[in-house]
C-alpha cells in the first residue's frame, strides 16, 4: 500500500473489546497464546513499532498481566485506550491518533493473526495512499458456484477459507470496495451473484485526516462500513499469508486444523512426514497447551539423544533395542520443537540455530559411547578408535565446512538447503533420479529408523561399521551439495524461506 520510496507501516490500533461473538474475546487462547498476543507478535515481527490497544474501562490490568508472558518477545511499544459506553468511541481514537502524520493498521481481535499477514500488508503497494484501505487475498474469490483458486495458490492456505461464510466478502467496483453481503437497492447496485467476489482480512489502514470528518462510530468495523458508504474504500491485496476469522461456536478442529497446516513442516524427509508426524501432531498440540517454548522441546529431545546413548552401556539385548526406540523418539520431538514454535509464533534464527547445535551434540555424544562399547566389546581393538577417529574428525570438517557455508549463504535451516540443492539438480537424467531416490534414506529421519532396525540384530559391532561408513558417505555428499550450491547461478533465497 505504500510505495517503495515510502518506510514501512509502523503504527497500529487494534480493538481489544467483548464483541458480540464473545467466542472471540481478546484473552481467548488457541495454541497456547491468547487472540491479543498472538496479534502483537504478529505485528512486532513485521516491524511495527508503535501500537495502541483499545479496551474497556477495567480491562487493563488483566491484558497487562497477559502480555508479560510475551514481552520478551515484542519489538514494539504499546498503550491502553480504555473508556465506558458513555465515552465516545471515534472522539477517543481521534485523540489517541493526533500526533500521528503517517498511515497506520486498524483491526478488531476476532481473528488468528500469523506475522505473514502483516509482512504480505507491508510489501504490498496501493497507489491511492492517502485513501483508506481494505486489504483482501488476491489469490482467492467467490460466486455461486463456489471457490476458486488462482492457480499458483498454494494448497495449506485454503484452511483459511474453510468457513467462508463467516468472512467478509467484497466486490470492486470503479476500484473501491463495497461489501457484498449488505448490497441494496439504496446502493444502486444489484446483488449479481455472478460477480466475483473477495475475501476481507478485516484490517484496515488510514490516516489521521480520513477518520476526522467521519460521523460517531462505536467500532472499528463501523469506521469501515461508513468507509465503504462513503465511497471511500480502496482495496489493497495481500497473498500468501495466514490468517484464521473465528465464528461463533467453532467447531472443535476448526482451529486446530488451521494451526496444523501453519505447523507442519513440509520440508522434511518423507518418513517424518509421513509417520514422525502421527507422534508429533498429538504431542505439539500438549506442549503448546502446556506452554511448553520450541527451546525447551529441543532440550528434551537433546536427553533423550543422551538417554538413547547411555544404554549402550548396558549389556542387555532389550537395553539396545531401548536405545534404538529412544533415539526415535528423539527424531519425533525434533518435529516437534518446530511444530510448537510454528504454533505459538516462537519462529527464530536463535531458535533454529539452537535446535541444530543441540542435534549436533546429541549425535556426537551417541557416537562417542557406541564406540567407546565396540572397543571394550573388541578387547581393545586399535582398529575401532582408529575409524572412529578418522570419521569424527571427517565429519566434524564437513559439518563446519557446512555451517561458515550456510551463514554465508543465508540459510538457517538445513532442510531448505537440501530443498534448493534438489531443486538446482532438476531432473534431466535417469542417474539424477536415481540418485534422488536413494539419497532419501541418508537423511536423518532414515537414519534414526535405520538404527532401529539395527538394533533388533544385537549387534553393537554391525551398528557402528554401518554407521562410520554412513559418516563418510554423508561428508562427501555434503562436499558435492555445497558445490553444487556455490554455483553462479543458485537462486537467491527470500528471507522467509529460510526460516522454514
Amino acid at each position: 500500500m505504500l510505495n517503495q520510496s515510502q518506510s514501512k507501516i509502523t503504527k497500529a490500533v487494534l480493538s481489544a473489546f467483548d464483541i458480540e461473538n464473545k467466542s472471540t474475546r481478546y484473552d481467548s487462547v488457541y495454541g497456547g497464546e491468547t487472540l491479543l498476543n498472538r496479534a502483537l507478535i504478529a505485528l512486532s515481527k513485521s516491524g511495527i513499532s508503535e501500537v495502541i490497544i483499545m479496551t474497556r474501562f477495567g480491562h487493563r490490568t488483566h491484558i497487562e498481566s497477559s502480555i508479560q508472558n510475551i514481552r520478551k518477545r515484542l519489538n514494539l511499544n504499546y498503550t491502553f485506550l480504555e473508556f465506558t459506553k458513555s465515552d465516545g468511541f471515534l472522539l477517543r481514537l481521534k485523540q489517541a491518533v493526533a500526533l500521528w502524520n503517517e498511515p497506520f493498521l486498524m483491526f478488531e481481535l476476532n481473528c488468528l493473526y500469523h506475522a505473514s499477514l502483516f509482512e504480505s500488508i507491508q510489501n504490498s503497494n496501493e497507489q491511492d495512499s492517502r485513501s483508506p484501505a481494505l486489504f483482501c487475498h488476491k489469490g482467492v474469490s467467490t460466486d455461486q458456484n463456489g471457490i476458486s483458486y488462482d492457480a499458483a495458490f498454494m494448497d495449506k492456505y485454503k484452511v483459511i477459507f474453510q468457513s467462508h461464510g463467516e468472512l467478509t466478502k467484497i466486490v470492486i467496483n470503479d476500484h473501491r470496495a463495497k461489501f457484498a453481503n449488505i448490497f441494496s437497492k439504496k446502493n444502486n447496485l444489484s446483488d449479481n451473484q455472478n460477480e466475483k467476489k473477495y475475501f476481507s482480512t478485516d484490517v484496515i489502514l488510514c490516516r489521521k485526516e480520513n477518520i476526522d470528518v467521519l460521523p460517531p462510530s462505536s467500532s472499528i468495523k463501523d469506521l469501515r462500513h461508513h468507509f465503504e458508504k462513503n465511497n471511500q474504500l480502496s482495496v489493497a491485496w495481500v497473498d500468501n499469508a495466514w490468517w484464521l476469522k473465528i465464528p461463533k461456536n467453532p467447531p472443535k478442529d476448526y482451529v486446530k486444523n488451521f494451526l496444523w497446516k501453519i505447523a507442519f513442516k513440509e520440508i522434511s524427509g518423507e518418513f517424518s512426514k509421513k509417520y514422525n508426524s502421527i507422534l508429533s501432531k498429538p504431542l505439539s498440540f500438549a506442549f503448546a497447551r502446556l506452554g511448553f517454548t520450541p527451546n525447551v522441546i529441543s532440550i528434551i529431545a537433546f536427553l533423550f539423544l543422551i538417554g538413547s546413548s547411555l544404554l549402550l552401556m548396558i549389556d542387555s539385548y532389550w537395553m539396545l533395542v531401548l536405545s534404538g526406540f529412544t533415539w526415535q523418539m528423539a527424531a519425533v520431538l525434533d518435529r516437534c520443537d518446530g511444530e510448537v514454535a510454528r504454533i505459538r509464533s516462537y519462529e527464530s534464527t536463535f531458535g533454529a540455530q539452537f535446535d541444530i547445535i543441540t542435534d549436533d551434540l546429541g549425535y556426537a555424544f551417541q557416537a562417542i559411547c557406541l564406540t567407546a562399547v565396540c572397543y571394550a566389546e573388541s578387547q581393545n581393538h586399535f582398529l575401532i578408535l582408529i575409524v572412529f577417529f578418522l570419521t569424527f574428525v571427517w565429519i566434524i570438517q564437513a559439518v563446519l565446512y557446512e555451517k561458515k557455508f550456510m551463514r554465508k549463504a543465508g540459510y538457517i535451516s538445513r532442510q531448505v538447503k537440501h530443498k534448493d540443492f534438489l531443486s538446482r539438480l532438476g531432473n534431466d537424467s535417469a542417474l539424477i533420479r536415481i540418485f534422488k531416490n536413494i539419497e532419501v534414506f541418508g537423511r536423518r529421519d532414515w537414519r534414526a529408523v535405520l538404527y532401529f532396525i539395527l538394533t533388533f540384530s544385537g549387534s553393537k559391532l554391525l551398528i557402528f561399521w554401518i554407521f562410520m561408513t554412513v559418516g563418510w558417505i554423508m561428508g562427501i555428499f555434503l562436499y558435492i551439495q555445497i558445490g553444487t550450491l556455490r554455483r553462479p547461478s543458485t537462486a537467491k533465497l527470500s528471507t522467509n524461506s529460510r526460516l522454514l
